[in-house]
């Protein structure tokens, strides 16, 4: 390959490349932002706290306590 045909092909590479970064960048910008781990974790254990604590009730037991 000559250096003139070659300099083309990586610049159109190039333009491809930064065409498919940017569509990316966009994809993600508009995505929600996701909630750390921790948080999400958190919002879990709540979940199964409270569906535990209204089993115990529909049950006909006594929901447990804090001490």
């Amino acid at each position: 390959m000559n250096e003139h045909f070659l300099h083309l092909l990586v610049k159109e590479r190039l333009a491809e490349a930064r065409a498919f970064a940017a569509k990316r960048r966009l994809a993600r910008s508009l995505r929600r932002p996701r909630l750390p781990i921790r948080v999400r974790l958190g919002l879990i254990l709540l979940r199964v706290g409270r569906w535990l604590l209204r089993e115990g009730r529909e049950g006909g037991r006594e929901p447990i306590r804090p001490a």
